[in-house]
């Protein structure tokens, strides 16, 4: 039971890590195509009929805003997913961060198996297309 505990708080590490570096120092954000998808992972979105994660909630520290509690990132203002306001950073602005469930958008998206039971992920695959989330990062961090 301690070994799993020391890998998750070492794999928790690495990915914020992973974030931070991908930020650099300029404060580069991801594409506003990446993004869009990411805010539909996380927020839903009325337009296509996808509801809001079951695992967003509310901040307790910055009103109108939301954390993951998947995640277990706290409620810190660089781990808010939406902007507190036109200079703030959000967590879906890093070119790179993951998604307990894996969902489109994310650094560590994968497609929808057959064992996993996430209608969410579905409806986005069946609307935007595997292949299109799925080379959706890779062709944007090869522009760069």
């Amino acid at each position: 039971m301690r070994d799993y505990f020391l890998r998750n708080r070492f794999a928790k590490a690495w990915q914020l890590a992973d974030s931070l570096a991908s930020r650099g120092l300029a404060g580069v954000t991801v594409s506003e195509e990446i993004k869009d998808i990411r805010e539909i992972s996380c927020h839903g979105s009325s337009d296509t009929g996808i509801g809001p994660c079951d695992s967003r909630e509310e901040s307790k520290k910055y009103p109108k805003s939301f954390i993951c509690a998947a995640c277990n990132c706290g409620d810190f203002g660089h781990t808010q997913l939406t902007n507190l306001d036109e200079k703030h950073y959000s967590k879906l602005d890093y070119p790179r961060v993951h998604c307990p469930k894996q969902m489109p958008g994310f650094s560590n998206y994968t497609p929808l198996t057959i064992s996993e039971n996430n209608e969410r992920k579905r409806l986005m695959e069946s609307i935007f297309g595997v292949e299109y989330l799925s080379q959706l990062l890779t062709e944007k961090e090869n522009e760069k």
